[in-house]
């Protein structure tokens, strides 16, 4: 463990992994949700060990330290939803660009989704209720034996968008020029931060996606 900080009653921490349980502290650094929290200035302690999530989970509290998982901060700080005009898309643009991405993901994989000012560096996140119980839970019963539909239903995800990102703001702009890309890389986007969020189980599933997404690409390229 390394630890950076602790706070009056509560101890922060952030579990960084991969699909092979690899844990390092850049892993955790780039984080989208360790980024999330950064600008509140929490001290955080990064767990490296694959016992840490059920370790902290089982805990609760150590020292009279309330254990909270950065991921819960987030849910404890969610304020309503807002549609803000952007420097490049106005309020209009915007809301119809998340209504786009809900209707073309589907209900099953965005529950909810809503806008976030917390990330730069990605495009969007996903944020669930409780995410290191639920990630622990679907390792230890369930994980092999639902399809991927089915634990998103369960799951219930909120998708938040970063409506400042790059990549968000010429997807609102592509849809109307060719859909079918748009969509490609909608799913790509959605797929990373599902592996962000530790909810992919085998990342090597992704690279026939991603190898798929590459492929239309520079076929458009060419024409």
């Amino acid at each position: 463990l390394y630890t950076e900080v602790n706070t009056e009653f509560n101890l922060f921490y952030s579990l960084s992994f991969n699909s092979n349980f690899y844990f390092s502290r850049s892993l955790a650094e780039a984080s989208p949700y360790y980024e999330a929290v950064k600008a509140d200035n929490l001290e955080i302690l990064f767990c490296y060990h694959p016992a840490d999530e059920v370790t902290m989970l089982s805990l609760r509290q150590f020292n009279r330290f309330n254990l909270v998982s950065v991921e819960s901060v987030l849910q404890r700080n969610r304020t309503e939803n807002e549609v803000l005009e952007t420097s490049d898309l106005s309020k209009e643009d915007l809301q119809n660009m998340l209504e786009w991405i809900q209707r073309t993901l589907g209900q099953d994989k965005v529950n909810e989704i809503k806008t976030t000012q917390k990330i730069t560096t990605y495009p969007c996140m996903i944020s669930i209720l409780e995410l290191g119980a639920v990630r622990s839970f679907l390792r230890a019963n369930m994980m092999e034996k639902m399809s991927d539909d089915q634990r998103l239903r369960l799951l219930k995800p909120t998708l938040e968008v970063n409506p400042n990102h790059p990549v968000i703001v010429k997807l609102a702009k592509l849809r109307f020029k060719d859909e079918s890309l748009a969509t490609a890389i909608l799913e790509q986007i959605y797929e990373n931060a599902l592996i962000a969020a530790g909810l992919v189980d085998n990342v090597q599933s992704v690279v026939g996606k991603v190898n798929k997404l590459i492929n239309e690409v520079t076929q458009k390229l060419q024409t």
